[in-house]
């Protein structure tokens, strides 16, 4: 039942969890604005609707994680304009970020775009679009000005992710047999840069380390307050590349499981993780292996 207004609604894809989302929610909350997610579904525009008109938001945000369902978003987006929906209608995600303005060309009604990491640009365009001040000053948004379509300079990558609060979750995001499962980022961007892969392009405009990550204790903390608070004994990294063959991850991910043993869930939990074939090393795997690692998806790159 709904009962609360928001400042800010998000409409993505939840199958598992929209980590992106999930991090933008509790980054606004934390600086005040209410934000909710409402889950994405080619079947349930007039649902979509309803809340829309229920919460009445000020920016309404869709998250296009892949290109093929550009079709279905623009003809959500138009429904929704055509049914009243009034507000600002942004859009982030790898595709909009790198093609902007054909994002914005194909779907006239968008308002604008948030490109690459969109904490701090979306916290931005709320603040200005409150104030009217001038959306040519927010780093990172691509906007519609009249006919005109105005691409801002990039943002800056944000260096210390553990300045980021945990992603918003009431609850586990599955459950198999009865046990809690949820997904878990421990960095952001890649050390690679394949011809065939969108993770850099994603990337590319915006300055500074192409990879970051948390701290190890910062991770853990996460996995350690999901275990106790929502049941969650199975982590899915969704990580672009976890492992690499270098001395800078060795050593993280070795400081990673001193801080499962400190925390005492290794024994109480399992996790997979996502990495390159050729990033795989014997004496590393065997100490991931015995802290709990049971599933490598693995990239033949």
């Amino acid at each position: 039942m709904l009962t609360e207004k928001c400042d800010i609604l998000l409409i993505g894809y939840e199958e598992g969890e929209n980590l992106g989302l999930r991090y933008i929610v509790s980054f606004l909350e934390k600086h005040g604005i209410t934000a909710k997610i409402e889950p994405y579904d080619p079947e349930s525009k007039s649902n979509i609707l309803k809340v829309c008109r229920f919460f009445s938001p000020d920016i309404i945000g869709f998250s296009l994680i892949f290109q093929r369902f550009l079709p279905d978003f623009a003809e959500l987006i138009s429904y929704l304009r055509k049914n009243g929906i009034k507000g600002h209608f942004t859009m982030g995600g790898h595709f909009p970020s790198v093609e902007s303005k054909k994002v914005m060309d194909i779907i006239p009604e968008l308002d604008s775009i948030v490109r690459c990491e969109g904490e701090f640009t979306i916290l931005e365009l709320f603040r200005y679009i409150k104030s009217d001040r001038l959306l040519s000053e927010i780093s990172g948004l691509t906007f519609r000005l009249g006919s005109e379509i105005v691409i801002n300079s990039p943002r800056p990558l944000i260096t210390n992710l553990d300045e980021l609060p945990f992603p918003k979750r009431e609850r586990s995001s599955f459950e198999i047999l009865g046990v809690g499962v949820s997904t878990i980022l421990s960095s952001r961007g890649c050390y690679y840069d394949c011809s065939f892969c969108s993770i850099r392009q994603f990337y590319k405009e915006s300055f500074g380390p192409k990879r970051r990550a948390r701290s190890p204790r910062n991770v853990v903390d996460e996995m350690k307050m999901l275990h106790n608070k929502a049941g969650v004994r199975i982590f899915i990294f969704e990580d672009d590349d976890f492992y690499a063959r270098n001395n800078i991850q060795k050593q993280w991910v070795n400081e990673f499981l001193k801080e499962l043993k400190i925390k005492k869930i290794d024994k109480d939990i399992v996790w997979r993780i996502s990495c390159r074939i050729d990033d795989i090393e014997e004496d590393i795997l065997k100490k991931m292996i015995d802290s709990g690692l049971i599933c490598i998806y693995i990239g033949i790159e």
